[in-house]
C-alpha cells in the first residue's frame, strides 16, 4: 500500500493529536440500566486484563463490538483488531470508523503490523505517525521506523522519499549535508541542545559564499541565542557586538535600506540591553547615545527615548525621565503597545515625583484610550490609589469598585478587594445543561469514552466538536462553557486554552467569574501533594507556577531551553537532582509531570530559603537570576513592595510575579473550605517570613 493510499484510506479527518495532560480523575456520569453498567464493566476489565487474560478479553471485545448499541462498539472494535490473534483474527476498514478515532486508529494499526511482521504497512503507518502533533525526538523515531522498514522491504526508492523527510524534520541527521543546508542544520542542533556543533555550522555559514545577507544576519542572531542558551554571558555579549559590527557594516555601504537600517536599530537595541542587564548601564547608555545620533530623524526613535528614560529612572534623575519620555511621545509611533507603555512611565514618573494631578491625568488618558484589558486595569488600580493619596477618597474608593467589577479574575482586581477590605468571594457556579445550547459534541459518545478511558479518542472527539462550533453563527457563553468542562474533565486544558483564546474579552470574563476552576485546574493532585509534603511547599503555590510556566502542557519546552510542567533547565534539573536523589537521566525526564514536580518543588524550597520566605522574592527568582533579584532591592525597593513589583525592570519577571499572585489567590479561593477568602496579604511582605 503506497502512502499516497494510505491517506486517501484514512481520509482528511486525521487530526494533529493534541498534547494534553490526562491525569485528572473523570467523573462517570450516571450509568443507569444493567446493560450500560455491563458494558462499562466489561469494557475497562477487558482492557485492564488483555495481558494477563488475552482470550477474555478478546472476547469481550468481539461481543461489545458487536452490539451496536454500545456507544462505544467502534472502539471495541479496534480493541478486538488490537488484541486478537490467532486464525481468527478481527479485520478493521478504517474508512468505515468515525473521525475522531483516526488518531488511535494509527496507533493499534501500528501495533498489529509490528505484530504480524507487515513491514510495508508499518512503514507506511510510522510515516504518518511522525506527522501528528509530538516532540520533534517523537517524529524523528518514527521516521527513523519507517526507514527501517523500506530498508527490511528492500524499497529503495521509499527509503529515498524517507530519509529526505527525515532530513527535513531534522537536519542534523544528514549524513552528507549540501553547503546551503548549513543554516537548517545549525538551527536544529541549537534546538537539540547540541550547542558546540550548532555554533560550528552557524560559523560554516557565515564563511560561505551560498548564503546571502539576510541568512547571514540569521545566523549572526542564532550564535547570539546558542551562548544565551547555554548561560554564557561573555559569549552571549561577544556574538552579540559581532552583530552589531556585522550591521553597522552593512549600513555603511546601504544606508538607504529601510531593511539594513531597521536590523541595525535591533542589533545596536538588543546589544545595548543585553550588557544594561549585567550592570554596565554607562556602556548600554553610549551605545543608545550613539544611535540616537545615527538614526535621529531616519526612524522613528520612540523606543530608544523610551529605554533611555528607563535608564534614568533607574539613576533616580526623575527630571531626565519626564524630558525622555515627552520625547518619546511626540515621536510618530503606530505601536500601540509601546504607546500604552509610554503613559504608563510618565504617569508612573509623576507619581515618583510628586506630582499627583499630572500624574491622574495621564491615568485617565490611559483608561479612556487602552486597547488593553490589563494596561485598563493597572492604570485604574494606581489612578485609584493617587486619587486617595490626592485627598480625593471617595472617588479613589469608585475607581476600586470599578476595577473590582471589570478585572474579577486580574492581580489588579484582587489588589481592588484588598484596597477595598472586601473578601474574595467564589462566585456561584452556574450549572450549564445540554439543552441551553447548541454545541455539536455528542455528550453520550464523549461521556462514553470518558468512563472508558479512551483519553486519545476523547481528545479527537472534543477538538472536532470545537472546530464545528466556533464555525456557527449561533454561539453562546454556555456553549463553550459545556465545551470547556468536557476539556477540562479530560485535563485537556492546553487544548482549552487555544479554544479560549478564540472567544472575546467579554466571552471570557464570562466563562470564567462563575466557573474558575476551568481556568485554574489542579491535575496530577497526587504528584503535586507528594512533591509539596516532601519538600515544604505549598500545592496551591506549586499549581500556580505550574499554570503560569506551561498552562499545564507537559510538552512544553520554552525559547530559553526550560522543559515541562514547571519549566525547569535540565542544568538545574540535574544539580537538583544529585541534591535530592530524585531520579533523572535525561532531558526528556522533564516531561514527566512526577519528575519535574518534584524537581521544581526542590528548586521552589531553595529559592525560598534564600530569599528568607519572602514570596515576591522567591516567584521572581524562580522566573529571573537570583543576582539581578538581590540588586533590584538594593536598587529599587523603597518601602512600599507593590511600588517595588511595578518598578522590576525585567517586564516578563514583573508579569510573572503579578501572575503568581493571581494564581495563588485563586488556588487559596478554590481549596478554602469557605466561598470567600481575604486577600493573602502576606505575599507582599518583603521583610523576613516564611513559605
Amino acid at each position: 500500500m503506497s502512502v499516497q493510499r494510505l491517506l486517501s484510506y484514512f481520509g482528511s479527518c486525521i487530526l494533529l493529536m493534541a498534547i494534553g495532560c490526562h491525569s485528572v480523575p473523570l467523573p462517570s456520569p450516571n450509568v443507569g440500566s444493567e446493560t450500560e453498567m455491563a458494558w462499562q464493566k466489561n469494557y475497562n476489565w477487558a482492557r485492564t486484563n488483555a495481558t494477563a487474560n488475552l482470550d477474555r478479553a478478546c472476547s469481550i471485545f468481539k461481543e461489545l463490538a458487536a452490539d451496536l448499541r454500545f456507544p462505544g462498539h467502534h472502539l471495541a472494535q479496534i480493541r478486538a483488531y488490537e488484541i486478537c490473534t490467532g486464525t481468527e483474527e478481527p479485520t478493521l476498514d478504517p474508512k468505515l470508523m468515525p473521525a475522531y478515532v483516526q488518531p488511535l486508529l494509527i496507533d493499534v494499526m501500528l501495533k498489529v503490523a509490528d505484530r504480524r511482521k507487515d513491514a510495508a504497512l508499518e512503514m507506511q503507518l510510522a510515516a504518518e505517525k511522525s506527522k501528528q502533533n509530538l516532540p520533534q525526538a517523537e517524529k524523528v523515531k518514527w521516521m527513523q521506523l519507517a526507514i527501517r522498514r523500506a530498508r527490511d522491504l528492500k524499497d529503495v526508492e521509499t527509503e529515498a522519499q524517507l530519509e529526505k523527510r527525515l532530513y527535513t524534520l531534522a537536519p542534523r541527521l544528514n549524513p552528507a549535508p549540501k553547503s546551503t543546508e548549513y543554516l537548517r542544520i545549525a538551527t536544529d542542533l541549537r534546538m537539540a541542545r547540541q550547542f558546540s556543533k550548532a555554533r560550528s555550522f552557524y560559523e560554516r555559514v557565515l564563511k560561505s559564499s551560498a548564503y546571502n545577507m539576510h541568512q547571514k544576519i540569521q545566523a549572526l542572531k542564532g550564535l547570539r541565542l546558542s551562548n544565551k542558551n547555554v548561560r554564557d554571558d561573555e559569549a552571549h555579549i561577544e556574538s552579540s557586538m559581532r552583530l552589531v559590527k556585522f550591521m553597522r557594516k552593512l549600513y555603511k555601504a546601504q544606508s538607504k535600506s529601510g531593511y539594513v537600517r531597521d536590523a541595525l536599530y535591533d542589533a545596536e537595541v538588543y546589544y545595548g540591553r543585553a550588557v544594561w542587564t549585567l550592570g554596565r548601564a554607562s556602556e548600554a547608555l553610549e551605545v543608545f547615545k550613539n544611535l540616537e545620533k545615527n538614526l535621529k530623524g531616519k526612524m522613528p526613535l520612540a523606543e530608544l527615548y523610551w529605554l533611555k528614560g528607563r535608564m534614568a529612572e533607574e539613576r533616580g534623575d526623575l527630571d531626565q525621565v519626564s524630558f525622555l519620555l515627552t520625547k518619546a511621545s511626540l515621536e510618530k509611533n503606530r505601536d500601540l503597545e509601546l504607546r500604552d507603555k509610554i503613559l504608563w512611565y510618565q504617569a508612573w514618573n509623576e507619581r515618583r515625583r510628586g506630582n499627583l494631578p499630572m500624574a491622574i491625568g495621564v491615568l485617565q488618558r490611559i483608561d479612556e484610550a487602552t486597547e488593553s484589558e490589563f494596561t485598563r486595569a493597572r492604570a485604574l488600580y494606581w489612578l485609584g490609589k493617587s486619587l486617595i493619596e490626592n485627598k480625593q477618597v471617595d472617588t479613589g474608593r469608585e475607581m476600586f469598585q470599578k476595577l473590582r467589577k471589570q478585572d474579577p479574575l486580574g492581580y489588579y482586581g484582587l489588589l481592588a478587594h484588598h484596597e477595598l477590605n472586601e473578601p474574595i468571594v467564589a462566585q456561584k457556579t452556574k450549572t450549564v445543561s445540554e439543552p441551553d445550547h447548541n454545541v455539536p459534541v455528542d455528550s453520550v459518545t464523549a461521556q462514553w469514552l470518558a468512563i472508558l478511558n479512551e483519553h486519545e479518542a476523547l481528545t479527537s472527539l472534543l477538538d472536532i466538536s470545537a472546530k464545528a462550533y466556533q464555525r456557527q453563527k449561533s454561539q453562546s457563553d454556555e456553549g463553550w462553557v459545556y465545551l470547556f468542562q468536557h476539556y477540562a474533565r479530560a485535563g485537556l486544558y492546553m487544548n482549552m486554552y487555544e479554544k479560549l483564546s478564540l472567544l472575546t474579552a467579554d466571552q471570557r470574563r464570562n466563562v470564567f467569574v462563575y466557573h474558575p476552576e476551568l481556568l485554574f485546574p489542579q491535575p496530577w493532585l497526587d504528584e503535586a501533594q507528594k512533591a509539596a509534603a516532601q519538600f515544604g511547599i505549598s500545592e496551591d503555590l506549586i499549581y500556580s507556577i505550574i499554570r503560569q510556566e506551561s498552562a499545564f502542557n507537559m510538552h512544553a519546552r520554552s525559547g530559553a531551553d526550560a522543559f515541562g510542567v514547571m519549566q525547569l533547565l535540565p542544568e538545574v534539573a540535574e544539580q537538583l537532582s544529585e541534591r535530592y536523589k530524585i531520579p533523572y537521566t535525561q532531558m526528556d525526564d522533564l516531561y514527566h509531570p512526577r519528575t519535574n514536580m518534584l524537581l521544581g518543588a526542590a528548586h521552589l524550597k531553595e529559592l525560598f530559603a534564600r530569599q528568607k520566605g519572602r514570596f515576591i522574592l522567591a516567584v521572581a527568582s524562580y522566573n529571573a537570576s537570583e543576582k539581578a533579584i538581590d540588586n533590584w532591592m538594593k536598587t529599587r525597593f523603597r518601602g512600599n513592595t507593590l511600588e517595588f513589583i511595578e518598578d522590576i525592570p525585567y517586564e516578563e519577571t514583573r508579569a510573572y510575579v503579578r501572575l503568581v499572585i493571581r494564581n495563588f489567590t485563586f488556588y487559596n479561593l478554590l481549596n478554602s473550605k469557605g466561598s470567600k477568602i481575604d486577600f493573602p496579604a502576606w505575599v507582599l511582605r518583603l521583610e523576613d517570613g516564611s513559605v
